[in-house]
């Protein structure tokens, strides 16, 4: 039963990567792309509220699997952590958020985020 946990976690944050990854991918770039030399390292930051848990092992396995390194940024209670990502939209604080409820999800889908 130890490993459920684990392997929740693990699941939980590669949805929220891959999530990133499309949404970057939708972005638009400024400048012109760069010739790769090497292998390219990736931080993305995951706003979420005070409570999301997921140890240190299961971002640091992620980080050597995929060499994306996962900040990530509680923002307090579900509540203002919602209302943080809405009052920030036009410039997010986060590449993803992760933890909106039942209760603010219709707060959020109204603000457009």
């Amino acid at each position: 039963m130890s490993r459920t946990p684990t392997l929740r976690g693990t699941a939980v944050l590669a949805a929220v990567v891959l999530t990133a990854g499309a949404l970057a991918a939708c972005g638009s770039s400024s400048g012109q792309a760069k010739a790769s030399t090497g292998p390219r390292h990736l931080t993305i930051t995951l706003m979420t509220h005070d409570f999301f848990a997921a140890s240190p092992g299961v971002l640091d396995s992620f980080t050597r699997r995929t060499g994306i390194t996962v900040k990530v940024l509680k923002s307090g209670d579900a509540g203002r952590a919602v209302n943080q990502a809405i009052l920030t939209k036009d410039h997010p604080l986060g590449d993803v958020f992760y933890g909106i409820d039942n209760t603010f999800l219709s707060r959020g889908l109204d603000a457009g985020i």
